[in-house]
C-alpha cells in the first residue's frame, strides 16, 4: 500500500517542479528504518524542519492561529521551550494567499525544535534533512512499517528540496558525538540552542570601556563636568540581528551609576559614537536608582518620578525585544524580568513600554553607553535567528 500518491499530490500542491534526480549523499540510520548499517556510524545529531505534504500549507484556522508559532519567532520560542506542530507564515506572500491572514505550515515533529535525526559525522546537515524528508514517502508494510522508496520519486526529491531544511540555529556541523553508533540520540544529549548567545563586543568599537567576556565596564575616569558628566564611553556588538524576533538582555550590579543598553539600527562599520545619539532603543539604568527608556538620545516620558518607569535593584534583568513584522520592519518593546528563569523555559516578564515612533528596520546590533567610571552592563545576552 502506498502511503501517498506523491506525483498527483505534488502536481496539485507544489506546482511545476524539476524532475532531476538527487543521488543520496548520506545514509541515515534511524531506529524505525530498515537500512543497511553505514561504514561510518551515524553519531552526529541534526534537527530538521520538514513540512508535511498533505495539507502542509494552507490558510490558518482560528485554532491554528491560537496554537501555532510564528516562523519569525523561532529563536525566541526555542529559548522559551515553546513548540507546536503548526508554524505560522506571516510573510506578505503568505498573507496575499490567505486574504491578509497567516498561512499555517504543518511540520513532521515539533516546530521550532525540529525533527531529530542521527547522521554520519561527515554528512552535510542540509542535505541530510532533504534525505530525511524523502524517508517519509514509501510503502506501508502489513505490519504498519513504512519502507521508503529507494530511490525516491523525483517529485518527492523536488518537494523535499523545497520544503526541508535545518532547524533554527542548528550549529553548522550539527551536534557531534550525540548519537550512539546504532543511530539513537543519547538520553543525556542537551540541545544548546535555547541558550542565549553571550554578546561579543566589537574591539573596534570599545571606547573608554573594557570588555570582560560579555560584560562591559567603563574603565576610564568619569569625564567632566563633575555635576553633569556626559555618556561618552561605550561599545557595540559584533553580532547583528538580521531578521526574526529576538532580544538583548542585561543587568547592572549597582544602582548608583549610569549604564545604558539596548539595540541600534546598524548602518555598517564599527561604532565610533559612544554617546546615546545612535543608541536607537535603550534602557537606562540610572544613578538615581531608576530606569528610563531612551530612544536615539531622547528620554521617553514614563509614568514615575522624573519621567522614569520606576525603581530597579542591582542585578535585576531587563530586555529590549524585537518583533518581526515579516516585511523587513520590526516592533520594539521594553521589559523587565520579575523572577528567575532558565533557557528552555518561559521567563516571568513584564513589558513596560512599546515603541510607537519611527519605523524600525533591520539589521540591528547591541549597543551600550556609560557615564561614570565603574558603570557596568553585566552578562549581556542575545537571542536571535542566526
Amino acid at each position: 500500500m502506498r502511503i501517498l500518491n506523491m506525483r498527483d499530490f505534488v502536481k496539485r500542491r507544489v506546482g511545476r517542479l524539476s524532475t532531476g534526480w538527487l543521488w543520496l549523499l548520506v545514509i541515515l540510520a534511524l531506529p524505525d528504518c530498515g537500512f543497511s548499517a553505514a561504514v561510518t556510524p551515524p553519531t552526529k545529531a541534526i534537527f530538521c524542519d520538514i513540512e508535511k505534504p498533505v495539507f502542509g500549507r494552507h490558510c490558518a484556522s482560528n485554532t491554528e492561529k491560537a496554537v501555532g508559532i510564528r516562523l519569525a519567532a523561532a529563536a525566541v520560542a526555542l529559548n522559551a521551550g515553546q513548540t507546536s506542530a503548526v508554524g505560522l507564515d506571516e510573510s506578505p506572500e503568505a498573507r496575499a494567499r490567505c486574504g491578509g491572514e497567516p498561512e499555517a505550515v504543518l511540520f513532521q515533529g515539533a516546530f521550532p525544535a525540529g525533527y531529530p535525526a542521527c547522521v554520519q559525522p561527515f554528512a552535510d546537515p542540509g542535505t541530510a534533512c532533504v534525505t530525511q524528508c524523502e524517508h517519509f514517502f514509501g510503502q506501508v508494510q502489513p505490519d504498519g512499517t513504512l519502507v521508503p522508496d529507494d530511490p525516491p520519486d523525483p517529485l518527492v526529491v523536488a518537494f523535499c528540496q523545497q520544503r526541508a531544511h535545518t532547524s533554527t540555529n542548528l550549529p553548522p556541523g550539527g551536534f557531534a558525538d550525540s548519537c550512539s553508533t546504532n543511530g539513537v540520540l543519547f538520553d543525556f544529549f542537551v540541545d544548546t540552542r535555547p541558550t542565549p548567545e553571550p554578546v561579543e563586543w566589537d574591539p573596534a568599537s570599545l571606547i573608554r570601556v573594557t570588555a570582560t567576556g560579555n560584560t562591559l565596564t567603563r574603565s576610564d575616569p568619569t569625564s567632566p563636568p563633575a555635576n553633569n558628566p556626559p555618556l561618552d564611553a561605550g561599545a557595540a556588538s559584533i553580532q547583528v540581528i538580521t531578521r526574526g524576533d529576538g532580544y538583548v538582555e542585561f543587568s547592572a550590579p549597582n544602582t548608583n551609576l549610569t549604564q545604558v543598553g539596548g539595540l541600534a539600527m546598524f548602518l555598517g562599520g564599527p561604532d565610533t559614537e559612544p554617546s546615546l545619539t545612535d543608541l536607537s532603543f535603550a534602557i537606562a539604568l540610572n544613578h538615581d536608582g531608576r530606569f528610563y527608556v531612551i530612544e536615539s538620545g531622547t528620554i521617553i516620558p514614563g509614568p514615575d518620578v522624573n519621567n522614569s518607569f520606576g525603581l530597579y535593584t542591582a542585578g535585576e534583568h531587563f530586555r529590549v525585544n524585537v518583533q518581526d513584522h515579516s516585511d523587513g520592519t520590526a516592533g520594539i518593546t521594553y521589559s523587565r524580568l520579575t523572577g528567575s528563569c532558565a533557557p528552555g523555559s518561559p521567563c516571568p516578564e513584564v513589558v513596560f513600554f512599546t515603541h510607537t515612533g519611527s519605523t524600525v528596520n533591520y539589521p540591528l546590533r547591541v549597543d551600550a553607553s556609560f557615564r561614570e567610571q565603574g558603570s557596568t552592563l553585566a552578562n549581556v545576552m542575545l537571542v536571535r535567528i542566526q
